[in-house]
């Protein structure tokens, strides 16, 4: 390398033309103009000077006042723009060239040129993109990524997770529980992407026992009960709605209804101890397990919660062993028996037990 000498001290008056250029020829203010006289000051004041201005000619003053703007920071990164979405009622924003969101609901927008990021917390949000512009549009909640380049669609979040519906092209669709990507249409059904926290498996399997989905119900009431802390309320609610919907099946599988009624039971919630102890007497009944209905038909009788027909299960379920306490359930089942008929059946009862 040659030995080049950097000057510290006055700018070379090689540059003397461009500077006048850029002070009279520019908007370029003094303080600009100065520090590009401070920049000049440091580089190198011989030949190599001569030549590129040589090269460069007139067009070194534009290349100047560049490097103004970037010292003055007008060319710095752009900050991407961020916008909290927060509506109690439908509310229309136009977010950038040509892309419309209309929403209900809560959700924030982070916007750079024409790439939208929409992180959608609740409520419907319905969204509007022209197609072949270029414009980069995502949509994500926790149950899914919503990727869209041109089209018309509504995202709707609730308690058990989002729900996409396609008014007219095409977006692409990533499930929280699924690695493949799914591409749905306008001529498609709306996509479900469940939420996948323990709290929403119950809402989920609440909505799918509603609809007689019992299959559905079970596989959803399984992946809770991965996701529920021990012991935990939804955990219990799991459990209590698995012995539920095995109740109402006509194959009805008894000890496993009867383990998930005891489940429930063991996690200590008293919101469900009555629920708990009653689908697990109706469980070993139907199994015809007197050994296991025992104790909890019991503590129904004694907490006064126990139906007229759960008296009298229970006082044919300890007759043999312990009459005193059969007699005393029955009577107790015909004091409360409103019919006369089933008056006269528990009585014909009670007359066999000494």
């Amino acid at each position: 390398m040659s030995n080049q000498s950097y000057d510290d001290g006055p700018l070379n008056t090689d540059f003397q033309w461009e500077l006048e250029q850029l002070r009279d020829g520019t908007e370029a203010t003094a303080a600009e103009v100065a520090s590009v006289q401070r920049l000049l000051s440091s580089n190198p004041s011989s030949e190599p000077q001569f030549s590129l201005r040589l090269m460069l000619g007139v067009s070194l003053v534009p290349l100047f006042a560049m490097g103004l703007l970037w010292v003055s920071g007008a060319f710095a990164p752009v900050a991407p723009q961020q916008v909290d979405l927060a509506a109690a009622e439908w509310t229309t924003l136009e977010a950038g060239r040509d892309v419309q969101l209309t929403f209900e609901g809560v959700g924030h927008l982070t916007s750079l040129d024409d790439d939208h990021d929409i992180d959608w917390r609740e409520g419907q949000l319905k969204v509007a993109v022209p197609p072949a512009q270029g414009i980069d549009l995502k949509v994500h909640t926790p149950e899914a990524l919503i990727a869209v380049v041109g089209t018309a669609f509504e995202v709707n979040r609730d308690l058990t997770g989002t729900t996409i519906t396609v008014a007219h092209g095409r977006v692409a669709v990533t499930c929280a529980e699924a690695e493949d990507i799914v591409y749905i249409e306008s001529s498609d059904d709306p996509l479900r992407c469940w939420a996948t926290t323990a709290a929403a498996r119950v809402n989920q399997a609440e909505a799918l026992m509603a609809a007689r989905k019992d299959a559905d119900a079970l596989a959803i009431i399984d992946k809770g009960l991965a996701a529920a802390e021990p012991h935990s309320y939804e955990q219990a609610t799991l459990y209590i709605l698995e012995a539920e919907v095995r109740n109402r099946r006509p194959d009805v599988d008894a000890p496993a209804m009867l383990a998930a009624a005891e489940a429930a039971l063991a996690t200590g919630h008293v919101y469900w101890q009555k629920r708990g102890h009653r689908l697990a007497a109706i469980a070993a009944t139907r199994d015809k397990n007197c050994a296991a209905a025992r104790p909890h038909l019991t503590w129904m009788a004694e907490q006064d919660a126990a139906s007229v027909g759960e008296l009298a299960i229970l006082a044919d379920c300890i007759a043999d062993d312990d009459p005193n306490t059969a007699a005393r359930w029955l009577d107790a089942a015909i004091e409360r028996a409103d019919e006369a008929d089933l008056k006269r059946k528990l009585q014909r009862r009670r007359a066999l037990i000494p």
